[in-house]
């Protein structure tokens, strides 16, 4: 359930890997455990899944990827995957980009002012095609204009390293 429960001293079953615990306290804080039973991996292999999951790493700003060996929310074993370089990755980064924001992802102050002028003319000209360039309709529709230069990219310094005022300019409707 998430909660941190603890055996009592010199319990025998403080040294196994896993317990299964049937009954623990219900108090607040950490609680103790009552009842519980060693628990071997090999018993749950033939319940456990094969999943691969992506996942951002904080720590390198970069995505990684993983496959896990799990029995519902328990992960027996987890290893490395290489990146898999396709749909799925550009994805997963748009998805990233949209919760952080384009600033994030190195859109500066030149793109700043890029997306003013746009949305002024777009103000001033309503009969011309100008399009809605607010930050909110550009992570919107990231999947159109920007995912064509995510092909690749796993880091944030990659990301970093877009040319965003090109990038930009790709949401205009005319070359």
């Amino acid at each position: 359930n998430g909660r941190m429960a603890r055996l009592p001293k010199g319990d025998e079953l403080a040294t196994e890997s896993w317990i299964a615990v049937a009954e623990l306290d219900g108090g607040g804080g950490e609680g103790r455990i009552f009842l519980a039973a060693p628990l071997d991996e090999r018993d749950l292999a033939d319940q456990a899944e094969r999943q691969i999951a992506m996942r951002w790493n904080e720590q390198r700003e970069a995505i990684d990827v993983v496959e896990e060996l799990r029995v519902g929310q328990l992960s027996l074993q987890t290893r490395p995957k290489p990146l898999p370089g396709d749909d799925d990755q550009v994805n997963f980064l748009l998805s990233i980009v949209r919760e952080r924001g384009l600033a994030w992802a190195g859109w500066a102050d030149e793109q700043n002012e890029w997306q003013a002028r746009v949305l002024s003319l777009r103000q001033w000209r309503p009969d011309e095609p100008w399009p809605d360039v607010s930050e909110a309709q550009l992570l919107a529709t990231a999947g159109q204009w920007l995912a064509p230069f995510l092909q690749g990219l796993s880091k944030r310094s990659e990301l970093q390293k877009l040319n965003w005022t090109e990038v930009a300019m790709t949401v205009l409707p005319w070359p």
